[in-house]
């Protein structure tokens, strides 16, 4: 899947730096300067909202926009990944030829109306 995604990511004009796991991803994160960190929810060492809650801690990394991508679908599993920080999260399958688009739209409202703004966009008003 992270090759899958970098290539499309790739071959749509986007620079990307994988990482094999969430530490890895973690560190990167730190290292770099990001527009956007694609994360899976299901990694084989810290989960992905795990991940996203040490990016949020971060100063570095707190205001980095994430993107989840998971099998994992539910409405529990959404609302988990808005809690996170997540500005958007991807069900898998999903069609790998429209993930560059999907990020740069998110991207585009983030910047005009924040996590929120895309958050209600993807998937409508927030529930309480």
């Amino acid at each position: 899947m992270r090759l899958l995604c970098t290539v499309n990511l790739e071959l749509s004009g986007c620079t990307v730096i994988a990482a094999e796991n969430g530490a890895a991803g973690v560190e990167r994160a730190r290292e770099g300067a990001f527009d956007v960190v694609l994360l899976d929810v299901m990694l084989p060492d810290l989960g992905g909202f795990e991940v996203a809650e040490q990016l949020r801690r971060d100063a570095r990394t707190q205001g980095l926009p994430v993107v989840f991508l998971s099998a994992r679908g539910s409405e529990l599993d959404i609302e988990r990944g808005r809690l996170a920080g997540g500005i958007d999260y991807v069900v898998k399958p999903f069609d790998p030829l429209a993930l560059a688009q999907r990020i740069h739209e998110d991207l585009d409202e983030h910047s005009r109306t924040g996590a929120s703004g895309v958050w209600r966009r993807r998937f409508g008003p927030q529930r309480r």
